[in-house]
Order: structure tokens, then sequence, then C-alpha cells
């Protein structure tokens, strides 16, 4: 089942389509939609006794909550599905990604209530810690990310007192955009799909 970005929002906020979390939870579990109960599991967490009412589902594979398989390794097993990834499962690859490479604390953000910070990261260096924040933006190869975003990251970055910023991107960038990562390379950088795959193949 597809759910929009819009839908999500409004399932996120209470009952979407006369159905309550709880219920949503049940559907997509009878129907093993893993990539829905990933982002359902964001922000609802299940009472055990009904995960576990009944006959443990063959799905489950320990005693705890549904736990779908890492979008990471998925797209690493296939990096195709990167350009079919819902912008939700796309931040959600891009926070297990930063896992990977060795970012602690890696958590993601609430859209518009912290000013379009998708993903907030930590690492430490030996001169400190450096806080990133991360924008990602979910688009189809033939729409590149363009100047005006990277001006937006720069001022995030400040306005969140972070040591750097960070586009992710299914798609490219333009040359615009690209001129102005180099130029403030200090402060933000640009990561795309090819460079996304380089590093799936790296893992």
């Amino acid at each position: 089942m597809r759910i929009s970005g819009y839908e999500w929002e409004l399932l996120e906020d209470g009952v979407f389509l006369g159905r309550t979390h709880e219920q949503w939870y049940q559907i997509f579990l009878a129907k093993g939609e893993e990539n829905n109960l990933a982002c359902l599991l964001e922000f609802y967490q299940p009472p055990i006794e009904k995960v576990f009412d009944g006959e443990l589902p063959v799905c489950l594979a320990a005693p705890t909550i549904f736990i779908p398989q890492s979008i990471l390794y998925r797209c690493k097993e296939n990096a195709a599905l990167l350009l079919s990834l819902h912008w939700r499962e796309f931040e959600e690859f891009t926070l297990q990604m930063l896992a990977e490479l060795g970012y602690k604390n890696v958590q993601r953000g609430k859209g518009s209530k912290d000013e379009g910070v998708d993903v907030t990261a930590f690492i430490e260096h030996a001169l400190g810690l450096e806080k990133l924040i991360v924008q990602c933006k979910c688009y189809e190869s033939d729409r590149p990310v363009g100047k005006p975003i990277i001006k937006q990251l720069l001022w995030e970055t400040d306005e969140q007192k972070a040591t750097r910023g960070l586009l992710v991107t299914t798609s490219t960038l333009t040359s615009p955009a690209k001129c102005l990562v180099e130029q403030y390379r200090h402060k933000v950088g640009a990561m795309d799909i090819n460079e996304i795959r380089q590093i799936l193949g790296r893992i």
C-alpha cells in the first residue's frame, strides 16, 4: 500500500481513513508491509500485549516489536532500490548510513518544526565533537538539486549552531550548486547518488 507524505503526516497526527495507529500496525503486520511498518514505528510504539496477542508471527524473529530489514543493506544488495525509495525511507536510509560511517546519536528531525533539518548526528574528532545536520532530497534523477537548497543548508547550519551541514540526494547537483558547496566546503558538503553508491560498495 502506497501512502503519500501528506497522508503520513495525517496518520502521525491521529486517525487516518478511520483507522487508528494500532489498526494500521495490525494491517501492515498482517500484510508483511515492512516499509510501511518502518515508517509507522517512527512515531507509534505498539503495546507489547498487542505484538504478542496469539501465535507469534513468522516475521518476528525475536521477542521484540517488529523490526524491518535494514533499508541500508537492502540498497547495498540492490542499489537500484535507491531510486524507488519513499522520502521517509530515504531519510531512514541516510540515518542508517551515517551510523554505519561512525556517527553517533544519529536522530531524525521533525520537518518544519526544526527548520527543515532531516537528520542530526555527531562524530568525535581529535579536535572535538562535530555536530552534523543533514538535508535529504529524495528527487528523481532528472531533477538536480539547485543552488537555493545549498543556500538554505548554509543558513540552517548557522541557525542550528552545527559544525557542518550535509546534503544527501538520490539525484545530482547543478553546476551552480556544486560551485557553492566548493566555496563553502569548510561548512557544507554534498553527497549525490554516485557518491552514495560508492559508499555502499565500501560498507
